[in-house]
């Protein structure tokens, strides 16, 4: 299984806007992961992530936890912290 590892972050209100493209540009077998309200982020493909798979750093309620994959089941190769977080 490969560690999730985050190459950047941004703020709630861009991330919805260039979710779609990062994901045309990331390599196959990449996941764009948020913490964020379902209810929004659904309607950009996101979905959540199960609980316990991917832990991100810091407090994070699980539940909003989503991801959108670039190829679909990408998710499951993923396992483990977040690694990698920049400021």
């Amino acid at each position: 299984m490969t560690a999730p590892r985050v190459v950047f972050t941004v703020s709630e209100a861009e991330t919805a806007a260039v979710a779609s493209a990062l994901a045309a540009r990331l390599e196959p077998n990449a996941v764009v992961l948020l913490v964020g309200d379902l209810p929004y982020y659904v309607k950009f493909g996101f979905k959540p992530v199960p609980e316990g798979q991917i832990v991100m750093p810091g407090p994070v309620n699980p539940a909003r936890l989503l991801a959108v994959e670039v190829t679909e089941g990408a998710l499951g190769a993923y396992r483990g912290a977040v690694a990698g977080v920049r400021a």
